[in-house]
């Protein structure tokens, strides 16, 4: 019941949202305010899907599979988070996956490289193919893993205001996806993390 209610409210809330971003962007000039708005619409009716879908807890998630391309992707992260810096090292790669859900499952990742103090310009997204594989790796330098036994537990964080749903809900999506995700201390010997998403190739037609 209270998820339902949850959901209601939320979709309520982002429904004016998309449509003052409709609003402003026909009384703006094609350029950068554009994207910024193009992305608001977007992110407002995938977060309206994914609430949708994410209500039925006692359910697998729903997958939608479309064309991602991999460069849009990231580059979205980027306007999502400005401050961030956050750099990539992206494949031109055009694959078949949900891209509500991948995108809201590294939403999380790089919001919790912010909130583990990595600081801007030093979070790095790499997307790339290796055979039979889509591999996206998130690095930064925070303060690094400080628990790796109870990462993907429900409800279970270190943050003084963490709800601990973030990271088990990237492992769901994962799962979802048909892969797999971790997340470690990085093995360069930086201070940060790394994390890891590996998901099955599927080539998009």
């Amino acid at each position: 019941m209270l998820i339902r209610v949850l959901s209601h409210e939320i979709r309520n809330s982002l429904t004016p949202v998309q449509s003052l971003a409709e609003y402003l962007q026909q009384k703006l000039p094609a350029g950068r305010e554009q994207e910024a708005l193009t992305l608001i619409r977007e992110r407002s009716q995938h977060l309206q899907d994914f609430v949708s879908r994410y209500a039925k807890l006692n359910q697998p998630l729903t997958v939608n599979w479309q064309a991602v391309d991999a460069k849009a992707l990231a580059q979205g992260l980027q306007l999502l988070y400005p401050k961030s810096e956050l750099k990539l090292e992206v494949a031109a790669l055009t694959f078949l996956s949900d891209p509500a859900l991948l995108q809201q499952l590294l939403i999380n990742l790089l919001k919790n490289a912010i909130e583990a103090g990595s600081p801007p310009g030093t979070m790095v997204m790499h997307i790339r193919r290796q055979q039979d594989w889509l591999w996206l790796t998130l690095k930064d330098e925070g303060h690094g893993v400080l628990n790796p036994a109870d990462l993907f537990v429900p409800f279970y964080s270190t943050k003084a205001q963490g709800q601990g749903i973030g990271l088990a809900l990237c492992r769901q999506i994962a799962q979802s996806l048909g892969g797999e995700i971790s997340l470690q201390n990085r093995s360069d010997g930086i201070s940060g993390s790394e994390a890891h998403l590996k998901l099955p190739w599927r080539r998009a037609t």
